[in-house]
């Protein structure tokens, strides 16, 4: 499988500081992110990965009753080239009937990249998997995705910063004081994913 020789061109090197498990929160804010680059609509690469996230989510509205259990997809697609660098792009669709896709360049294991909804980067998370996360102000969102033979698998979670009781996500508001929904429940029902 094309993928598994650019995993293993990738290297360990760039797992530093990347965690065990789902634990990529730990790392949230202590590294300074760069500006994001622009980058191609619809990534590309030696290796090209999708996934799928399918959450519920309660969350607390400024206005009108607080909203229980609502669906949410988010399609992760990064291309990884066998140089290390990447182009990544989010689309997230579902959350409170608003859409939004974000797009951007980044080099594996480099500084997290600044987007308009958080900071974000993309680490090695062992011999055959990659881990991206995605900073925001209470949370971080954490991908993982293990590539062999037999296929792709992927986990998808949601960890609170220490000492913060309700999530915060990006709602691709272009108003910056209304750009994240306070959310008490994240609840994943799937992750799937496929490489080539």
């Amino acid at each position: 499988m094309a993928a598994l020789a650019v995993l293993a061109l990738a290297g360990p090197a760039s797992a530093k500081g990347g965690g065990g498990g789902g634990g990529g929160g730990g790392g949230s804010g202590r590294r300074p992110p760069v500006s994001a680059a622009p980058a191609e609509p619809a990534p590309a690469g030696d290796m090209v990965v999708s996934v799928d996230w399918l959450a519920n989510v309660d969350c607390i509205r400024r206005m009108g009753s607080p909203i229980h259990n609502w669906p949410v997809k988010v399609r992760g697609v990064f291309g990884l080239n066998r140089d290390r660098s990447y182009s990544m792009e989010l689309n997230f669709s579902g959350f409170l009937m608003r859409s939004w896709t974000l797009s951007w360049d980044g080099r594996l294991g480099g500084a997290p990249v600044q987007t308009r909804g958080a900071a974000a980067e993309l680490r090695v998370g062992g011999p055959h998997s990659l881990r991206a996360i995605f900073h925001e102000p209470n949370n971080d969102i954490v991908w993982n995705v293990d590539v062999d033979e037999s296929g792709c698998r992927a986990t998808v979670n949601a960890q609170l910063h220490p000492g913060k009781t309700v999530y915060t996500l990006y709602n691709g508001d272009p108003q910056e004081e209304f750009r994240y929904q306070n959310c008490p429940a994240i609840r994943t029902n799937a992750a799937t994913c496929t490489a080539r």
